[in-house]
């Protein structure tokens, strides 16, 4: 759950997690999210960029397991399992920016998402929450303490930003579910929030089990620790992609073998091979479950492509 960069267990994030197990339950009230607010939650770009919610003791807790998770030089609030299985898919895209989880929603009309980029009008808004909730006839969250009551801020999983071929700036919000099949009330605020994007023209996914071979999340799992970072250069990656090729018969211990003589440890030989199939550009099975004495079984790459649910635009969403 807290890795390190050798995919070891940090210490420090093991105790915070079990500090965060042991908290007291909290709530959201009105002071709770003008307290978010003061702290500039939900603002900002790349590293500077801070969740609207966060795994820690300040926080009221999470229906699902959280997860810290650190990527692309910041740590990652996660708020279930689902979401760890979503960032794994989309540190498989090629061309991704950036990516801010926990994306909070506008309550009034705002500016396009991609003006904190550098890129749209700056003169057009779009509707927030608030008139997309009476244009649905769904009513808007709220919630109350302390004698007050406040709209709720809705938020997005994920917002990822990728460059086209073109060098313009595209996106994707994604929604990650355990199920696609919820109580009414949460299908019509995750209607609102597919609206939100959709009225921006940006694509929203609802990322559920039912669209992704559960071996393959596994799969991401176990080789999450070296694939975090995109440390390799593209020559180790190549390299390690065509050893695997010319030795197909070999098992993935006899491979790291061989990769460690030549990139001169272990470490970074376990690096460039599992690298150079998370990021390219080897193909193998996915849906197979990594065994170290078995061999890898190679696939084409429009099929490795097709395990992605985000790279293929797949979406539980009906």
């Amino acid at each position: 759950m807290y890795e390190s960069s050798s995919g070891l267990v940090n210490p420090l994030s093991f105790l915070l997690f079990l500090g965060d197990c042991m908290r007291t339950t909290k709530r959201f009230t009105p002071k709770v999210l003008e307290r978010f607010e003061r702290q500039g939650r939900g603002s900002g770009t790349y590293d500077l960029y801070v969740p609207w919610h966060q795994v820690g003791r300040g926080d009221p807790a999470s229906v699902g397991r959280s997860h810290l998770h650190i990527w692309n030089g910041r740590q990652r609030h996660l708020l279930s399992d689902q979401e760890l299985v979503g960032l794994y898919f989309i540190r498989m895209l090629t061309d991704v920016t950036d990516c801010l989880e926990q994306y909070r929603l506008s309550i009034e009309p705002s500016n396009h998402p991609l003006l904190d980029y550098d890129q749209g009008n700056p003169l057009r808004l779009f509707p927030g929450t608030v008139g997309l909730c009476l244009q649905l006839g769904v009513k808007h969250p709220r919630t109350s303490g302390d004698g007050a009551t406040a709209l709720w801020r809705m938020s997005t999983d994920f917002f990822v930003v990728r460059r086209g071929g073109d060098g313009r700036f595209n996106a994707t919000a994604v929604a990650c579910k355990q199920d696609a099949r919820l109580p009414k009330r949460k299908m019509n605020l995750l209607e609102v929030e597919r609206a939100y994007w959709e009225c921006r023209g940006i694509d929203w996914l609802l990322i559920t089990p039912e669209v992704f071979h559960p071996a393959v999340a596994d799969n991401l799992k176990t080789v999450a620790c070296w694939t975090r970072h995109r440390d390799t250069t593209e020559q180790e990656r190549t390299f390690a992609s065509k050893l695997v090729e010319l030795n197909q018969f070999r098992s993935i211990t006899e491979l790291i073998h061989l990769l460690t003589k030549h990139l001169g440890s272990e470490p970074q030989a376990q690096k460039a091979l599992w690298q150079s199939v998370v990021h390219g550009p080897l193909s193998v099975d996915l849906r197979r479950p990594i065994k170290f004495h078995v061999p890898f079984r190679l696939i084409e790459r429009e099929a490795f492509l097709a395990y992605n649910p985000i790279e293929m635009r797949r979406t539980s969403w009906k």
